[in-house]
């Protein structure tokens, strides 16, 4: 990181809780999400180039409709991570349609029927910068912690490259916050790669 000290603030935020069928969730206006999405009994959903891509054609949807802030993802082979900022309290709408969106396209490709995911998303609300931080790694390392990839900009498939200034960011990619608390690209590929190096990464959901 750059040589100034960044002060670890609270994130503010309004909060409204809605039932679901299932579980109670926490739904906040402004709120910023670690989120994660596992297919069925672990099994692989996202087969080649061609799976990944619609994914992500559908995410940027879902972000533009929703009006999402889309600070991270990574999908992996069984599942993937979202960093989501939620300007208002839509993240369960939201992720219905992404996931049944994909569910669908995907049955429909592999003539099958039945569940894709596992269960409905997992969500861990990220309430300081230095949680904040910390999320962006773990989600950037996943392919490093899965044995896909020895570096973090060797996966093709994750914000990470953009972030850390290999790529051009896409439009659907915010990339402000993470500019803010790291100086520069180059310094927070350094905080990436220096946890993936120890291997002593901070423990997340996947």
């Amino acid at each position: 990181m750059s040589g100034n000290h960044v002060a670890m603030k609270p994130l503010r935020f309004r909060c409204t809780v809605r039932p679901s069928v299932r579980c109670m969730r926490t739904e906040l206006a402004g709120g910023i999400f670690h989120v994660t999405m596992r297919g069925n009994a672990r099994a692989e959903i996202f087969h080649d180039h061609h799976d990944y891509a619609v994914f992500l054609r559908m995410l940027r949807k879902t972000v533009e409709t929703f009006e999402w802030l889309l600070h991270a993802w990574c999908v992996m082979p069984n599942h993937f991570h979202l960093l989501v900022e939620t300007p208002h309290a839509n993240l369960g709408r939201g992720m219905l349609v992404l996931n049944g969106s994909y569910a669908r396209r995907y049955n429909a490709r592999f003539d099958r029927v039945g569940h894709v995911f596992q269960t409905p998303y997992r969500s861990k609300h990220v309430s300081t910068d230095e949680h904040f931080m910390e999320t962006l790694r773990y989600i950037a390392n996943n392919p490093v912690r899965a044995k896909l990839r020895r570096r973090a900009a060797d996966w093709p498939w994750s914000s990470y490259r953009a972030t850390a200034g290999l790529t051009a960011a896409p439009p659907f990619l915010e990339v402000g916050r993470m500019a803010a608390l790291f100086g520069s690209p180059r310094d927070f590929a350094a905080f990436v790669d220096a946890k993936a190096m120890s291997r002593n990464v901070v423990a997340g959901h996947g």
